[in-house]
């Protein structure tokens, strides 16, 4: 039998930030309550997609079932992931197949019922942030519109930093820590320092991946901009990180490992699929 299939789940096609760099192609950037239903993955097509997952495990023998949630930001389906985690959770202890789930969250929403939600099914969560607090909030942020201002509207950029922190002390109050991942850009590679800081002085993980685009593919000096800093980092991590914390797991900077030989780029048609919202 063969260990665990994994499968990325994107409930959501709608997002509450507007992060220039994202990587998902069509999405609803900035979504406001009641404006994003349509980019939700309905329950019914998410139970359909369960019980078609849960059957394949069987043909193919797979022992576990990890379903990883995303996005856009999936915490806007709710009620999607409710419902979804009680069916495969039902169908765990029907067939024997065992289930473990993660979430990607950009965590600004993560209030009391959403926090219940994911200690109730044991989520391991990973949240996104975008450097130190000032490079973070320059990069995410919430924007507003204020309609009644003299000669046109004027946007205020409310950033999201304080907000999840917040969350996250929330978290690990219920005795859930989260897991930190941070994409590497020129916008914010000067602050990576200051979030390991306090990814260090939480006691939680974060890994690092480099910001895929045209720019910095082509641009070599921006690239041993971003190795020096990444290079430093390396040497923060050795002179600061607790003894308590293996660096390999809570400082994952790749997923590379020299000493074992890769015949494929991942698990993608063989252990892993993603499923999207269409």
């Amino acid at each position: 039998r063969k260990k665990t299939f994994t499968v990325w789940f994107h409930v959501s096609n709608a997002c509450n930030l507007s992060c220039k760099y994202c990587y998902i192609p069509n999405i609803h950037k900035d979504a406001t309550k009641g404006f994003f239903s349509n980019q939700i993955i309905s329950i019914r097509t998410a139970k359909s997609a369960i019980n078609k997952l849960f059957d394949y495990c069987l043909e193919e023998g797979f022992e576990t079932l990890q379903l990883k949630f995303a996005g856009g930001e999936p915490l806007l389906a709710k009620e999607v992931l409710d419902v979804a985690c009680s069916h495969a959770l039902y169908l765990s202890n029907r067939t024997g197949i065992s289930l473990s789930y993660r979430i990607v969250t950009n965590g600004v929403i993560l209030d009391d019922h959403i926090i219940d939600l994911l200690t109730k099914y044991k989520f391991g969560i990973s949240i996104s942030l975008d450097g130190g607090k000032y490079s973070h909030d320059k990069i995410r942020f919430i924007a507003t519109n204020d309609n009644n201002v003299r000669g046109g509207k004027k946007v205020t950029r409310n950033g999201t930093w304080n907000t999840i922190v917040k969350n996250i002390d929330s978290l690990i109050a219920y005795g859930v820590k989260p897991y930190i991942l941070c994409t590497v850009t020129l916008d914010n590679h000067n602050s990576l320092a200051e979030l390991v800081a306090f990814c260090s002085a939480k006691g939680i993980g974060v890994r690092f991946s480099l910001v895929r685009d045209k720019k910095i593919s082509t641009d070599l000096r921006a690239q041993e901009q971003i190795l020096e800093t990444m290079r430093s980092i390396y040497v923060y991590l050795g002179d600061h990180f607790p003894v308590s914390m293996p660096i390999e797991r809570f400082a994952r900077f790749a997923e590379w490992n020299m000493h074992k030989k890769k015949l494929k780029a991942c698990g993608v048609c063989e252990s892993m699929l993603c499923i999207d919202n269409g």
